[in-house]
Protein backbone atom coordinates (compact mmCIF):
# COMPACT_ATOMS: atom_id res chain seq x y z
CA UNK A 1 0.00 0.00 0.00
CA UNK A 2 1.44 3.58 -1.14
CA UNK A 3 0.40 6.30 0.37
CA UNK A 4 0.84 10.15 -0.51
CA UNK A 5 1.20 12.83 2.23
CA UNK A 6 2.65 16.21 3.22
CA UNK A 7 5.66 16.17 5.76
CA UNK A 8 4.43 18.27 9.09
CA UNK A 9 4.96 21.95 8.65
CA UNK A 10 7.74 21.82 11.61
CA UNK A 11 9.83 19.43 9.68
CA UNK A 12 10.92 22.44 7.95
CA UNK A 13 9.12 20.60 4.23
CA UNK A 14 6.05 20.81 2.09
CA UNK A 15 6.73 17.93 0.02
CA UNK A 16 4.75 15.15 -1.44
CA UNK A 17 6.13 11.43 -0.55
CA UNK A 18 5.13 8.43 -2.51
CA UNK A 19 6.41 5.78 -0.23
CA UNK A 20 5.25 2.42 1.72
CA UNK A 21 3.87 3.52 5.03
CA UNK A 22 6.97 1.64 7.17
CA UNK A 23 9.40 3.25 4.75
CA UNK A 24 7.91 6.55 5.77
CA UNK A 25 8.43 5.57 9.66
CA UNK A 26 11.87 4.70 8.68
CA UNK A 27 12.19 7.46 7.08
CA UNK A 28 11.47 9.73 10.73
CA UNK A 29 13.49 7.20 12.62
CA UNK A 30 16.31 7.88 9.99
CA UNK A 31 15.93 11.72 10.62
CA UNK A 32 15.83 10.87 14.32
CA UNK A 33 19.22 9.73 13.83
CA UNK A 34 21.03 11.79 12.07
CA UNK A 35 20.77 14.41 14.58
CA UNK A 36 18.67 16.69 12.77
CA UNK A 37 16.58 19.66 14.87
CA UNK A 38 12.97 18.70 14.68
CA UNK A 39 10.03 19.26 16.51
CA UNK A 40 9.71 16.67 18.77
CA UNK A 41 5.22 17.38 18.21
CA UNK A 42 5.70 15.21 15.31
CA UNK A 43 5.34 12.34 17.69
CA UNK A 44 1.81 12.64 17.31
CA UNK A 45 1.82 12.20 13.78
CA UNK A 46 4.11 8.91 13.92
CA UNK A 47 1.35 7.74 16.31
CA UNK A 48 -0.81 8.07 13.83
CA UNK A 49 0.64 6.24 11.58
CA UNK A 50 1.25 3.42 13.30
CA UNK A 51 -2.50 3.44 14.21
CA UNK A 52 -4.28 3.93 10.65
CA UNK A 53 -1.72 1.48 8.80
CA UNK A 54 -1.00 -1.12 11.30
CA UNK A 55 2.71 -0.70 11.46
CA UNK A 56 4.34 -3.51 13.95
CA UNK A 57 4.44 -1.73 17.18
CA UNK A 58 8.15 -2.91 17.95
CA UNK A 59 9.24 -0.81 15.07
CA UNK A 60 7.20 2.09 16.59
CA UNK A 61 8.56 1.32 20.25
CA UNK A 62 12.26 1.45 18.30
CA UNK A 63 11.58 5.01 16.81
CA UNK A 64 9.51 6.27 20.65
CA UNK A 65 12.83 5.31 22.84
CA UNK A 66 14.85 8.30 20.56
CA UNK A 67 13.10 11.11 21.38
CA UNK A 68 15.66 13.69 21.81
CA UNK A 69 19.08 14.45 23.89
CA UNK A 70 18.89 16.28 26.90
CA UNK A 71 22.04 18.11 28.25
CA UNK A 72 21.56 18.21 32.19
CA UNK A 73 23.59 20.60 34.06
CA UNK A 74 22.89 19.45 37.86
CA UNK A 75 24.81 18.40 41.07
CA UNK A 76 25.82 14.40 41.37
CA UNK A 77 25.42 13.15 44.34
CA UNK A 78 26.57 9.33 45.13
CA UNK A 79 24.45 8.36 47.63
CA UNK A 80 21.03 10.06 48.22
CA UNK A 81 18.37 9.83 45.34
CA UNK A 82 18.63 13.51 44.19
CA UNK A 83 19.89 14.98 41.30
CA UNK A 84 21.73 13.21 38.56
CA UNK A 85 21.68 10.15 40.00
CA UNK A 86 17.58 10.15 39.77
CA UNK A 87 17.42 12.53 36.54
CA UNK A 88 19.36 10.36 34.55
CA UNK A 89 17.36 7.18 34.94
CA UNK A 90 14.15 9.14 34.88
CA UNK A 91 14.97 10.80 31.07
CA UNK A 92 16.51 7.10 29.79
CA UNK A 93 12.95 5.68 30.77
CA UNK A 94 11.26 8.49 29.06
CA UNK A 95 13.32 7.79 25.98
CA UNK A 96 15.69 10.70 25.66
CA UNK A 97 19.61 10.48 25.72
CA UNK A 98 20.64 11.85 28.97
CA UNK A 99 24.00 13.82 28.78
CA UNK A 100 24.93 14.31 31.95
CA UNK A 101 26.93 17.61 33.04
CA UNK A 102 27.71 17.81 36.92
CA UNK A 103 28.03 21.24 38.65
CA UNK A 104 29.36 18.99 41.63
CA UNK A 105 30.59 15.66 42.27
CA UNK A 106 29.33 14.93 46.17
CA UNK A 107 29.29 12.04 48.51
CA UNK A 108 25.73 12.53 49.23
CA UNK A 109 22.90 15.63 47.92
CA UNK A 110 23.23 18.47 50.47
CA UNK A 111 19.97 17.96 52.85
CA UNK A 112 21.04 16.38 56.10
CA UNK A 113 23.47 13.98 55.95
CA UNK A 114 26.08 15.77 56.94
CA UNK A 115 28.79 17.93 54.77
CA UNK A 116 29.38 15.84 52.16
CA UNK A 117 32.79 15.24 50.42
CA UNK A 118 32.95 17.51 47.34
CA UNK A 119 34.94 17.16 43.74
CA UNK A 120 34.66 20.50 41.72
CA UNK A 121 36.35 21.13 38.79
CA UNK A 122 35.62 24.88 37.07
CA UNK A 123 36.93 23.82 34.23
CA UNK A 124 35.09 21.05 33.56
CA UNK A 125 32.22 22.62 32.56
CA UNK A 126 32.99 24.47 29.48
CA UNK A 127 35.68 21.89 28.55
CA UNK A 128 33.06 19.41 27.93
CA UNK A 129 30.18 21.89 26.39
CA UNK A 130 33.28 22.69 24.05
CA UNK A 131 34.13 19.05 23.76
CA UNK A 132 30.61 18.47 22.62
CA UNK A 133 30.19 21.14 20.30
CA UNK A 134 33.30 19.72 18.45
CA UNK A 135 31.80 16.36 18.23
CA UNK A 136 28.79 18.32 16.22
CA UNK A 137 25.89 17.23 18.95
CA UNK A 138 22.63 18.64 18.77
CA UNK A 139 20.67 18.71 22.13
CA UNK A 140 16.66 19.04 21.77
CA UNK A 141 16.69 20.37 25.58
CA UNK A 142 18.97 21.79 28.11
CA UNK A 143 17.75 21.29 31.57
CA UNK A 144 19.48 22.64 34.59
CA UNK A 145 19.13 23.11 38.31
CA UNK A 146 21.73 23.14 41.30
CA UNK A 147 24.40 25.45 40.55
CA UNK A 148 27.25 25.58 43.10
CA UNK A 149 28.41 28.91 42.71
CA UNK A 150 26.99 31.76 40.64
CA UNK A 151 29.54 31.77 38.44
CA UNK A 152 28.40 28.10 37.02
CA UNK A 153 25.25 29.68 35.84
CA UNK A 154 27.58 31.09 33.28
CA UNK A 155 28.32 27.57 32.16
CA UNK A 156 24.06 27.26 31.36
CA UNK A 157 24.36 30.39 29.36
CA UNK A 158 27.60 29.22 27.46
CA UNK A 159 24.90 25.40 26.56
CA UNK A 160 22.18 28.19 25.81
CA UNK A 161 24.78 29.99 23.13
CA UNK A 162 25.82 26.90 21.44
CA UNK A 163 22.19 25.12 20.83
CA UNK A 164 20.46 28.42 20.38
CA UNK A 165 17.61 26.43 18.99
CA UNK A 166 16.92 23.91 22.17
CA UNK A 167 14.17 24.13 24.47
CA UNK A 168 15.56 25.63 27.87
CA UNK A 169 13.94 23.98 31.29
CA UNK A 170 15.71 25.87 34.22
CA UNK A 171 15.01 24.73 37.99
CA UNK A 172 16.46 27.99 39.78
CA UNK A 173 17.99 26.13 42.76
CA UNK A 174 18.06 28.04 45.34
CA UNK A 175 16.08 27.29 49.10
CA UNK A 176 13.17 26.08 50.27
CA UNK A 177 10.14 26.05 52.99
CA UNK A 178 11.34 30.40 53.10
CA UNK A 179 15.22 30.46 53.27
CA UNK A 180 17.93 29.93 51.07
CA UNK A 181 20.17 26.85 51.32
CA UNK A 182 23.15 26.95 52.96
CA UNK A 183 26.24 27.67 51.63
CA UNK A 184 24.50 29.64 48.56
CA UNK A 185 25.95 33.36 48.27
CA UNK A 186 23.40 36.46 47.90
CA UNK A 187 24.89 36.60 44.38
CA UNK A 188 23.18 33.34 43.17
CA UNK A 189 20.06 35.55 43.28
CA UNK A 190 20.83 37.94 40.39
CA UNK A 191 22.71 35.56 38.46
CA UNK A 192 19.79 32.96 38.63
CA UNK A 193 17.49 35.60 37.51
CA UNK A 194 19.74 36.55 34.37
CA UNK A 195 19.78 32.89 33.57
CA UNK A 196 15.61 32.42 33.91
CA UNK A 197 15.37 35.42 31.89
CA UNK A 198 17.04 33.43 29.12
CA UNK A 199 15.05 30.38 29.58
CA UNK A 200 12.22 28.68 27.51
CA UNK A 201 10.71 27.30 30.63
CA UNK A 202 11.29 28.24 34.71
CA UNK A 203 10.23 25.85 37.60
CA UNK A 204 10.79 28.09 40.88
CA UNK A 205 8.91 26.77 44.29
CA UNK A 206 7.67 29.19 46.41
CA UNK A 207 10.53 30.15 47.98
CA UNK A 208 12.38 30.69 44.75
CA UNK A 209 9.40 32.28 43.16
CA UNK A 210 9.74 35.08 46.03
CA UNK A 211 13.73 35.41 45.58
CA UNK A 212 13.55 36.13 41.85
CA UNK A 213 10.72 38.42 42.29
CA UNK A 214 12.10 40.07 45.60
CA UNK A 215 9.12 39.16 47.52
CA UNK A 216 8.85 38.58 51.41
CA UNK A 217 9.71 34.35 52.06
CA UNK A 218 6.45 32.73 51.73
CA UNK A 219 4.82 32.23 55.12
CA UNK A 220 1.12 31.67 54.67
CA UNK A 221 -0.16 28.18 53.49
CA UNK A 222 -3.25 26.64 52.05
CA UNK A 223 -5.55 28.40 49.54
CA UNK A 224 -3.78 31.95 50.44
CA UNK A 225 -0.32 30.45 49.48
CA UNK A 226 -2.18 29.18 46.26
CA UNK A 227 -3.70 32.47 45.40
CA UNK A 228 -0.01 34.29 46.04
CA UNK A 229 1.23 31.59 43.43
CA UNK A 230 -0.94 32.58 40.94
CA UNK A 231 -0.29 36.33 41.19
CA UNK A 232 3.66 35.38 41.34
CA UNK A 233 3.78 32.92 38.44
CA UNK A 234 1.76 35.63 36.26
CA UNK A 235 4.71 38.16 37.37
CA UNK A 236 7.03 35.70 36.69
CA UNK A 237 6.44 35.79 32.95
CA UNK A 238 7.57 39.04 32.62
CA UNK A 239 11.22 37.60 33.09
CA UNK A 240 10.23 33.67 31.42
CA UNK A 241 7.46 33.22 28.82
CA UNK A 242 6.66 29.81 31.09
CA UNK A 243 6.24 29.42 34.51
CA UNK A 244 5.49 26.15 36.78
CA UNK A 245 5.74 26.88 40.38
CA UNK A 246 5.95 23.77 42.43
CA UNK A 247 5.20 22.43 45.60
CA UNK A 248 2.27 25.09 46.50
CA UNK A 249 -0.28 24.04 49.36
CA UNK A 250 -3.64 23.80 48.38
CA UNK A 251 -5.96 22.87 51.01
CA UNK A 252 -5.75 18.58 51.28
CA UNK A 253 -3.76 18.88 48.57
CA UNK A 254 -0.25 20.07 46.66
CA UNK A 255 -0.53 22.38 43.44
CA UNK A 256 1.72 23.26 40.43
CA UNK A 257 0.84 26.69 39.26
CA UNK A 258 1.47 27.20 35.93
CA UNK A 259 1.67 30.62 33.43
CA UNK A 260 1.93 31.21 30.06
CA UNK A 261 2.83 34.60 28.90
CA UNK A 262 0.82 33.96 25.17
CA UNK A 263 -2.24 31.45 26.74
CA UNK A 264 -2.88 32.39 30.44
CA UNK A 265 -2.27 30.32 33.29
CA UNK A 266 -2.87 26.54 34.49
CA UNK A 267 -2.77 24.68 38.32
CA UNK A 268 -2.25 20.82 38.31
CA UNK A 269 -3.16 19.00 41.96
CA UNK A 270 -2.48 16.23 43.33
CA UNK A 271 -2.70 14.78 47.09
CA UNK A 272 -0.96 16.17 50.11
CA UNK A 273 1.39 13.43 51.23
CA UNK A 274 2.32 14.06 54.82
CA UNK A 275 6.30 13.96 54.38
CA UNK A 276 9.27 16.08 52.51
CA UNK A 277 11.58 13.84 50.66
CA UNK A 278 15.28 14.74 49.18
CA UNK A 279 15.18 14.34 45.49
CA UNK A 280 11.04 14.73 44.39
CA UNK A 281 11.56 18.08 42.54
CA UNK A 282 14.54 16.61 40.32
CA UNK A 283 12.67 13.69 39.48
CA UNK A 284 9.50 15.95 38.86
CA UNK A 285 11.25 17.90 36.46
CA UNK A 286 12.63 15.45 34.49
CA UNK A 287 9.27 13.49 33.56
CA UNK A 288 8.18 17.13 32.82
CA UNK A 289 11.20 17.40 30.04
CA UNK A 290 10.58 14.14 29.45
CA UNK A 291 6.83 14.59 28.25
CA UNK A 292 7.60 17.32 26.95
CA UNK A 293 9.79 16.03 24.50
CA UNK A 294 7.13 13.42 23.52
CA UNK A 295 5.00 16.54 22.38
CA UNK A 296 2.54 16.98 25.72
CA UNK A 297 1.74 20.29 26.41
CA UNK A 298 2.69 21.83 30.09
CA UNK A 299 -0.40 21.37 32.10
CA UNK A 300 -0.52 17.70 30.79
CA UNK A 301 3.44 17.29 31.15
CA UNK A 302 3.10 18.60 35.17
CA UNK A 303 0.03 16.41 35.47
CA UNK A 304 2.48 13.04 34.55
CA UNK A 305 4.57 14.48 36.50
CA UNK A 306 2.80 15.14 39.75
CA UNK A 307 1.32 11.49 39.50
CA UNK A 308 4.97 9.51 38.43
CA UNK A 309 6.21 11.34 42.27
CA UNK A 310 2.80 10.26 43.84
CA UNK A 311 3.54 6.85 42.64
CA UNK A 312 7.09 7.33 44.07
CA UNK A 313 5.86 8.15 47.26
CA UNK A 314 3.67 5.08 47.49
CA UNK A 315 5.96 3.00 46.75
CA UNK A 316 8.38 4.35 49.42
CA UNK A 317 7.61 2.17 53.10
CA UNK A 318 6.48 4.66 55.74
CA UNK A 319 9.22 4.30 57.73
CA UNK A 320 11.62 5.12 55.05
CA UNK A 321 14.17 7.95 55.90
CA UNK A 322 13.01 10.70 54.57
CA UNK A 323 16.90 12.27 53.81
CA UNK A 324 17.32 9.28 51.20
CA UNK A 325 14.66 10.00 48.64
CA UNK A 326 11.89 7.85 47.43
CA UNK A 327 11.91 4.42 46.13
CA UNK A 328 11.82 4.97 42.45
CA UNK A 329 13.50 2.13 40.96
CA UNK A 330 10.44 0.03 40.78
CA UNK A 331 8.28 2.50 39.63
CA UNK A 332 10.78 3.02 36.59
CA UNK A 333 9.31 0.89 33.70
CA UNK A 334 5.95 2.85 34.29
CA UNK A 335 7.76 5.62 32.03
CA UNK A 336 8.43 3.41 29.29
CA UNK A 337 5.09 2.14 28.42
CA UNK A 338 3.32 3.93 25.53
CA UNK A 339 1.85 7.38 26.83
CA UNK A 340 -2.15 7.63 26.70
Amino acid sequence: MMIHCLCPVSFGYNIKLSVEPLQLLKIFCFKYSQELILNLHNLTFICDLVQVFDINEDIFHQVRLHLGRVLCIHDLPGFGRAGLSVIVPVLSALGAQAVAVPTAVLSTHTGGLGTPAKLANPGYGPAALEHYRRLGLRFDCIYSGYLADASQAKLVEQAMDLWPDALTVVDPVMGDHGRMYRGLAPEMVPAMYTLCSRASLILPNTTEAALLLGDPMPGVTGEAELHTAQTQAQRLTRICPRVLITGVAAGRGIACVGADRATGESLVRTPMVPKSFHGTGDIFGAVLVGRLLQGNVLPAAAQAAAVFVADCLKATPDEADERLGVWLESVLPRLMQNPE
